[in-house]
């Protein structure tokens, strides 16, 4: 039986295929959560879904609960398509699910937590896909972490959060 030793070259390869999956899941997280944050928007503006929302969240957050097990059930039998979708509706069901969620407790709170998830799966993004950084390293987990608090602390300051 003959066996594969790898190579430095093999190696390589490998480090630049997991480099290009983490930016595009950086890259997805961004734009799922800017999904979730514009439909929440949408959502806080329609009277009807609000009426709808406060008095089914049970219903609302069931529904998104069975949207995350039929993608994970599919996630290795699907299409590419197929997942692509289920991601997208997950992100719409979110910001419908955030937007009851900010009507039991606190919009501001919700705002918050979008803006530094943003931040984070951002500042990730802008390395891995701009800056050209190998994202599995942990100086550059560190930079990004620092560049997120900054992004977030800026925005804070101009939303005026003194909660924080």
């Amino acid at each position: 039986m003959e066996y594969h030793i790898p190579t430095q070259a093999d190696t390589v390869v490998v480090e630049e295929i997991v480099n290009r999956k983490l930016r595009n899941s950086m890259l997805w997280m961004v734009w799922g959560l800017l999904t979730t944050a514009i439909i929440g928007f949408m959502a806080l503006t329609n009277s009807s879904w609000l009426r709808f929302a406060h008095s089914n969240f049970n219903i609302i957050l069931l529904a998104e609960v069975g949207v995350v097990f039929l993608f994970s059930f599919r996630q290795y039998t699907a299409s590419n398509t197929f997942l692509k979708a289920m991601f997208f509706l997950y992100s719409i069901m979110n910001g419908l699910t955030l937007t009851a969620i900010a009507l039991h407790y606190s919009f501001e709170v919700v705002v918050y937590a979008l803006t530094g998830a943003v931040a984070v799966f951002g500042s990730f993004a802008f390395l891995g896909v701009v800056v050209k950084k190998d994202l599995s390293g942990l100086g550059t987990f560190l930079m990004g972490a620092v560049i997120a608090l900054l992004i977030a602390s800026l925005i804070m300051m101009f939303f005026g959060a003194s909660d924080f």
